[in-house]
């Protein structure tokens, strides 16, 4: 289950055509417009050249890759100054839906105690069991890094024992998981968050094309910025570009692709 079976069902139409476990370390181009991107894996080290990139990860980590291509101020600022969240999730397990079997309610909560908001993740589920997700940003969605899951779930129970009272108890032998994305090394934050002044300087910057070099990704999209549609979206407003760069129209592209996966 979870969103990821989505990811896997598209990569599996594609075969062979995705490689992991590589990092961009630096894209150049050279003289005759072609890009050249250095990679590693490893220890190792490769160099792919290439007509079209397509950068989909997170400007949090294209800082980190040396750029030898010649982009507008505009972008280089996006580039170098796009703010990101620190939100991180929580998913703490309990042994009976207390918010639900005791008081009738659905598990959402917001409050002004540390562990900010909560909703039940296992509603409408089979089972006794359940799992409240907290959701957690600003300093304590840095805070809740610290220390170990187990600890920073049992807080936050605490917390919610003011709520409903018995829940606390009902920690006794679940499980938890935490999901921190401020120090996942290939996000180094949730999502774009825009900072004073990057609404009027830089939005829609991000994901504008330069020459055949590509942006995609949630920091990418105008409407739907911070969700996952907006990488969908984003994606398909490059893959649209890359098309019409070569003469091929979108429903072509579809067709094409249909025939190949079918």
């Amino acid at each position: 289950g979870g969103n990821d079976r989505i990811v896997h069902a598209l990569a599996d139409k594609l075969s062979d055509a995705i490689e992991t476990g590589s990092a961009l370390e630096s894209i150049a181009q050279d003289a005759n417009g072609r890009y050249r991107l250095s990679l590693r894996r490893g220890e190792s080290s490769m160099e792919v050249m290439a007509s079209q990139v397509l950068l989909a990860i997170p400007f949090t980590t294209l800082r980190q890759v040396r750029i030898d291509v010649a982009l507008p101020a505009h972008k280089q600022r996006a580039i170098r100054d796009l703010r990101y969240g620190t939100n991180a999730k929580l998913m703490i397990g309990f042994n009976e839906r207390v918010w639900n079997t005791r008081y009738q309610q659905n598990g959402s909560t917001y409050a002004d105690l540390p562990f900010q908001t909560t909703w039940d993740t296992t509603r409408a589920q089979p089972g006794v069991g359940g799992v409240l997700t907290n959701f957690t940003g600003g300093q304590h969605g840095l805070d809740i890094g610290e220390g170990k899951p187990k600890a920073q779930a049992d807080a936050a129970a605490t917390q919610l024992d003011a709520i409903f009272p018995g829940i606390l108890a009902a920690r006794e032998g679940a499980r938890e998981v935490r999901m921190h994305w401020p120090t996942q090394p290939w996000a180094q934050g949730s999502y774009a968050c825009f900072g004073p002044g990057d609404w009027t300087g830089i939005r829609g910057a991000m994901g504008e094309k330069v020459g055949r070099l590509h942006f995609a990704g949630e920091h990418c999209a105008l409407d739907t910025q911070g969700f996952m549609e907006g990488g969908c979206e984003s994606g398909e407003i490059a893959a649209a570009e890359i098309l019409a760069g070569r003469g091929l129209s979108q429903a072509l592209w579809q067709r094409v692709f249909r025939q190949r996966t079918a």
